[in-house]
């Protein structure tokens, strides 16, 4: 229906704007030189990029599944693990004095409203096409994006000379890449429960 399909731009119109925000708002919160790679040091502006390309092809009526797909689950993962992160070791969170203080508006951009988005949209414009079978494409894809960023994230830390993320520094080639697996196999499991879950806790009973 015509109403329906303008619900589903101006909601990807607002998504992108959000996504926007929080991409705007990091570079201007920590616009100093924080060495080669910039912001896309860190898999939170991957993913970032991705969820606004999402909503960016929706507007212009050249949806991709297996994208969408891949930034749905993989977006979901990272606010799981940041937030855990957030409220269990509160002192890895730098203090307002900090030149890496995050405002909580654009935290909230960054790590929790992409994927809130990103469902919401699931469950109102995308729950038919998301019933219908397991995509495997979208999970090698996120398997494949979890290798490249291992990848990146090494040839970074020979560039600066520091990981862009501290834990990284305890872990070894394989340890690093094992620990993206892992946390790539969470994802996938979000990714099966939208597509084989959610439309079935959706789904109207039918009448006996």
């Amino acid at each position: 229906m015509a109403s329906t399909r303008i619900m589903e731009h101006a909601f990807a119109l607002f998504a992108l704007g959000v996504c926007i925000y929080g991409y705007v708002g990091i570079h201007q919160t920590i616009s100093m030189d924080i060495g080669f790679g910039g912001q896309y040091q860190f898999v939170t502006m991957w993913l970032l990029t991705l969820t606004m390309a999402s909503f960016g092809l929706k507007l212009i009526g050249l949806p991709c599944t297996t994208l969408i797909n891949v930034a749905t689950a993989m977006e979901t993962g990272l606010s799981c693990f940041y937030w855990w992160m957030v409220l269990s070791k509160p002192h890895l969170v730098p203090a307002r004095d900090s030149p890496f203080y995050i405002p909580m508006a654009i935290d909230l951009a960054l790590h929790l409203w992409p994927s809130v988005l990103l469902h919401i949209d699931l469950v109102l414009f995308r729950r038919g096409a998301a019933s219908t079978h397991v995509q495997l494409a979208s999970i090698a894809a996120m398997y494949a994006l979890a290798a490249a960023y291992c990848a990146w994230s090494g040839y970074t830390h020979q560039r600066n000379e520091y990981w862009a993320y501290p834990l990284f520094a305890d872990l070894s080639t394989a340890g690093r890449l094992g620990f993206l697996m892992a946390c790539t196999t969470g994802c996938t499991l979000v990714y099966l429960a939208d597509v084989l879950v959610v439309p079935k806790l959706l789904s109207k009973p039918k009448n006996e």
